[in-house]
């Protein structure tokens, strides 16, 4: 059998997905890797597969545009606007263009990066989860004036958190992966 390891960043916002690209060991793009959100949503997403992620009637345009550096790279920058979906309380922070597109556009993206995320779950016989230190969304401080600054709040639509644990008890039992590590961030 070949090895199949899963480098799953499941970090409150983009800081795992960054902290594997400065490793060199992010291979993919999944669902949650440049979205803020607690885990409450994560194991919500990751048991419904990302039905109904980012319906038009749930997403919520940002008001204020900001400039983001595209890939680390200093000469390249874009415009953006966050995009918020109320029925799962996810943030999408890098993907809505300040000019506008189709939402479903993003949604066909994000479809794409659950169903990524499934299929290597199921093939998988390792896990490496990359956590946050914080023990719930709320604690991270330094997004509370990003929050207030969207126009909406954010908060008032998240789930309840849940710990990492819970995650990795659900992929344990749902995907049949017993070798599952937590690296917290």
């Amino acid at each position: 059998m070949i090895d199949s390891i899963v480098h799953l960043p499941l970090t409150f916002n983009c800081g795992g997905a960054n902290r594997l690209r400065d490793l060199g060991i992010r291979e993919h793009a999944y669902p949650f890797d440049w979205t803020i959100k607690n885990r409450g949503t994560i194991l919500m997403l990751l048991k419904n597969k990302g039905e109904g992620f980012l319906l038009d009637e749930n997403t919520i345009i940002g008001k204020n545009s900001f400039k983001h550096k595209y890939e680390n790279n200093d000469d390249k920058w874009v415009v953006l606007k966050h995009l918020f979906d109320k029925h799962t309380g996810t943030l999408v922070v890098h993907d809505y263009p300040a000019e506008g597109t189709k939402i479903s556009l993003i949604r066909e993206k994000y479809k794409n990066r659950f169903k990524r995320l499934d299929t290597h779950l199921s093939q998988a016989n390792k896990v490496i989860i990359y956590a946050d230190k914080y023990q719930t969304f709320t604690d991270l401080s330094d997004h509370k004036d990003n929050i207030e600054r969207l126009g909406f709040n954010l908060l008032e639509h998240l789930p309840e958190d849940v710990s990492i644990n819970t995650i990795k008890e659900y992929i344990v039992s749902y995907y049949n992966i017993n070798n599952i590590d937590i690296k917290y961030e």
